[in-house]
């Protein structure tokens, strides 16, 4: 989904990608629904696998993700990412919405459908639809689901991407991750809603290489 995104910043950086069990290659793997407890899988293989400079760029729940694997890091006084870059998801500082992970299959697949986020022969294969119910339904899970816990201010520079058309996380609920972050994050807006990271690959990675270069890397 994200290899458009992934091509455009191959020059100048080494991207590697996060698949979540139950996606891609790890298809066969019960998916998650807690997001604490992957940030801590993830944490706990960046501690053996050191790298010398890093940044990371989450996008809607990965931005909650990259943040929760960024606050263990700091936590457990490991090397952290030099620039923590968060796009399309609002802050997990504001109350939650409504949970919609747990809605009847036809009224869950609905919302999955308003979203557009989710190809279209998948609702047109009823087989399809049984195999990715319950990975789409624990992808909503981690985010739904996940909480602040007792949290100091990330000593971490952060930038903040808003689709200029995303309902989903508008602007000023992008914003609100500010404080969570000992520095004022910067705020940077790309045509396109939700799913702008894979309709505007090349904005996008555009936003995240300035974000980088201005902030440390």
């Amino acid at each position: 989904m994200f290899r458009p995104l992934a091509a455009e910043l191959a020059p100048g950086f080494e991207v590697v990608g996060v698949e979540y069990p139950g996606h891609g290659a790890r298809f066969g793997e019960a998916p998650s629904t807690d997001l604490v407890v992957l940030a801590a899988e993830i944490a706990s293989l960046l501690a053996t696998t050191p790298v010398a400079r890093f940044a990371f760029y989450g996008h809607s729940n990965g931005a909650l993700l990259a943040f929760e694997v960024a606050r263990q890091l700091h936590e457990a006084g490991r090397e952290v990412p030099e620039v923590l870059v968060l796009g399309a998801k609002r802050s997990p500082t504001l109350a939650p919405r409504r949970p919609v992970h747990r809605l009847p299959d036809d009224t869950f697949l609905e919302v999955i459908r308003g979203y557009g986020g989710t190809p279209a022969e998948v609702f047109a294969s009823p087989e399809l639809i049984r195999l990715c119910l319950p990975i789409l339904r624990a992808d909503f899970a981690l985010g739904e689901t996940y909480r602040l816990g007792a949290c100091v201010r990330l000593p971490i520079d952060a930038a903040l991407l808003a689709g200029t058309a995303d309902h989903l996380a508008p602007e000023g609920e992008v914003a609100a991750w500010a404080p969570l972050f000992s520095c004022p994050p910067s705020l940077e807006r790309v045509d396109g809603g939700h799913f702008f990271a894979i309709t505007h690959a090349s904005a996008t990675a555009a936003a995240i290489r300035r974000a980088c270069l201005t902030l440390a890397l």
